[in-house]
C-alpha cells in the first residue's frame, strides 16, 4: 500500500534552514510578503512570461509553417535547432526573473539553473 505521508515539494539545503533560524531572516521574508511588493513583482513577472511564451510559440509555428513551405529536407533539424533556441531563450528569461527578484531584496532566494531549484 502506498505511504500517505506527504512529501515536501523541495528539498531545502542546510545553509537555507540555518538562515531560517534567524528571527531577523524570517522577519524580512514575512514582511517582504506582507508588504505585497513580491506579490506585484511575481504577478508582473509572470504576465511577461506568458506573453514571451506565446511570442515564442508563434514564431515556431512560423517556423515550422515556413520549412513546410520550403520542403525543406533537413527539416528536423533546423526544427531541432530552432527548439534549441527556444529553450535558451526560456533559460534566459528564468535568469532575468531571478535577477529580478534577487534586485528586490527577497529574503533568501537565489539565483540557479538547477532544474530541482527552479521547480
Amino acid at each position: 500500500m502506498p505511504s500517505t505521508k506527504s512529501q515536501p515539494p523541495f528539498e531545502v539545503d542546510s545553509a537555507t534552514l540555518a538562515r531560517l533560524k534567524d528571527e531577523r531572516v524570517r522577519d524580512q521574508l514575512v514582511q517582504s510578503l506582507l508588504d505585497g511588493t513580491v506579490h506585484s513583482i511575481v504577478d508582473s513577472l509572470k504576465d511577461l512570461q506568458s506573453i514571451q511564451e506565446q511570442r515564442l510559440w508563434a514564431q515556431r509555428e512560423d517556423k515550422i509553417a515556413m520549412v513546410k513551405r520550403e520542403g525543406a529536407s533537413d527539416e528536423d533539424e533546423r526544427l531541432t535547432y530552432d527548439n534549441g533556441t527556444i529553450l535558451e531563450r526560456i533559460d534566459e528569461i528564468v535568469r532575468e526573473q531571478q535577477s529580478t527578484l534577487i534586485c528586490a531584496g527577497l529574503p533568501l532566494f537565489k539565483s540557479s539553473d538547477d532544474a530541482c531549484d527552479l521547480r
